[in-house]
């Protein structure tokens, strides 16, 4: 059996996004077959959560006494200027505002660094397979030879190419759904959100070999933006949901 312990870093690496192609990819060859793995994965997920959360507690606990300073009228009990206590309780303020700004930094700062957004969380696609071009046609505006090419863009990282590549052709004909499909990827990575919504949204609805795939970005993309009701809609539609769609349906609950 093969020994994961001294693996945290790489997890780390693995979930903040941090590994290059070839390294992605071994490593989740390696996940692919390795349930022990797997379970150090989910489980470090769940780690940097419970972090985030202890944090979120910390900061409320700073604030709320910070707050009840404020509230405290014992200065003037104790026979206080008032204009004295006025400036103690702007000083205080100031002092609150600060103290606020700071956490608010730290938190977004630790969720950052600590966890990932859906769409960069969960494997990116990369399962297309090439068309076979119809017929004797070989031109380079052919939809088949278009859409084989946009998708070697893709895959190469080389999203604008690749969108601009799909957006040359007017008529996609019977493969509309495989262009949308294909845009609506590109634009994730351009973090164009709603635009990518509205092409997948097409792809999603669409009888197509790809159709599953599309409903799974769109939900991720909708997850995006913070739209889980829409997302849950998308996602149940999913035929024969792998460990990844249950996942993410049993978090979104």
């Amino acid at each position: 059996m093969v020994d994961f312990s001294d693996y945290s870093e790489l997890i780390d690496k693995y979930l903040a996004g941090g590994m290059s192609e070839n390294e992605r990819k071994g490593f989740e060859q390696e996940l692919s077959v390795s349930p022990e793995l797997q379970k150090m994965v989910n489980d470090t997920k769940l780690i940097k959560k419970a972090i985030i959360a202890v944090e979120r507690e910390r900061i409320l606990t700073e604030v709320q006494k910070v707050a009840k300073e404020f509230n405290n009228g014992t200065n003037v009990e104790r026979g206080i200027a008032v204009s004295k206590t006025r400036k103690m309780l702007i000083r205080n303020l100031s002092i609150a505002a600060s103290i606020v700004i700071l956490v608010s930094v730290g938190i977004v700062s630790l969720i950052k660094n600590n966890t990932s957004s859906y769409i960069t969380e969960y494997t990116p696609y990369v399962g297309y397979e090439k068309l076979s071009a119809r017929g004797d046609t070989r031109s380079e505006d052919d939809p088949v030879e278009v859409l084989n090419n946009a998708w070697e863009l893709y895959n190469s990282k080389k999203y604008k190419r690749s969108l601009k590549r799909i957006e040359s052709v007017t008529d996609p004909g019977y493969f509309e759904a495989d262009f949308l499909f294909l845009k609506g990827l590109c634009l994730i990575e351009g973090q164009k959100y709603k635009d990518a919504i509205e092409a997948l949204s097409v792809a999603a609805n669409s009888r197509f070999r790809y159709t599953g795939d599309a409903q799974w970005y769109l939900g991720l993309t909708y997850l995006e933006i913070g739209e889980k009701e829409k997302a849950q809609t998308v996602l149940v539609k999913i035929r024969n949901p792998n460990e990844d769609v249950k996942k993410v349906l049993e978090e979104i609950k």
